[in-house]
Formats: structure tokens, sequence, C-alpha cells
């Protein structure tokens, strides 16, 4: 089992909810149910791609067929940016990949919009009990 990936899940729920807090501080708050807030964090930029360089890798070499359309998006996203890399800088996929994971994600945290909600509430409410 990859124990990095709990650690990265965990990273991705604060990161997320950061993103659900900056929005719900903004003036436009008032106005926006908490499907359209954890929306607007779903699609703003992630620090991160939050997934391992090995599996990345592999998907990269072999592609999976399986993956869920916003995991594939996600994979195209870093697929390209690694083939732009590799083309421009003479850069092998390994190097190209390492740099390609450090960055952020601007294109967001690779969540449906349902998604983001269940995992907002449950991180709300997570928040919560803790505090009771």
């Amino acid at each position: 089992m990859n124990t990095r990936l709990p650690k990265l899940t965990n990273q991705r729920d604060h990161d997320f909810m950061a993103a659900c807090r900056k929005i719900q501080l903004s003036p436009k708050a008032r106005t926006l149910t908490c499907a359209q807030i954890a929306a607007l964090a779903a699609a703003s930029p992630a620090p991160s791609y939050y997934i391992t360089f090995s599996y990345a890798l592999r998907l990269l070499r072999k592609g999976d067929a399986s993956l869920s359309s916003t995991a594939a998006a996600r994979m195209a996203d870093i697929r390209n940016k690694v083939h732009r890399l590799m083309l421009t800088r003479q850069l092998t996929d390994t190097d190209a990949l390492s740099l390609v994971l450090a960055g952020p994600s601007k294109a967001g945290f690779y969540l449906t919009p349902q998604t983001a909600l269940r995992l907002f509430y449950r991180l709300r409410n997570k928040k919560r009990t803790l505090h009771a």
C-alpha cells in the first residue's frame, strides 16, 4: 500500500478547505450557496496535483482506461505539460514529470461539483465535531 496517498488526500482536503474559506471571506460570499462555494473552490488553482510520482509515471507510460473523468482530465493535463517540457527542454519523461508535479495545478482540484460539495460538507462537519 502506498503510504503517501493518505498524506496527499489530507493535504488536498486542507488546501480545498483553504480555498473554500478564501471564497467565504470574499465580499460576494453572502449570496453564494454551499454548492457554489465548493464549485468555485474546486475550480480554483490548486497548489499540487495530489498524485504520487510513481503512479503518475505509470499512467504516463502505460495509461489506464479505468480512470474517472476527473482523474483522466488531471492525467491529460500532466501528460500535456510533460510532453511540452520534453520537447522544449529536451528532458526525459521522469525529469519532466518531476518538474510538473513540483508545481501547482492551475486547472484546479479536479473535483466534480458534486464531489466538491460532498467534500465541503464532510470537512466542515469534521471540523465542527472536533471543536464541539
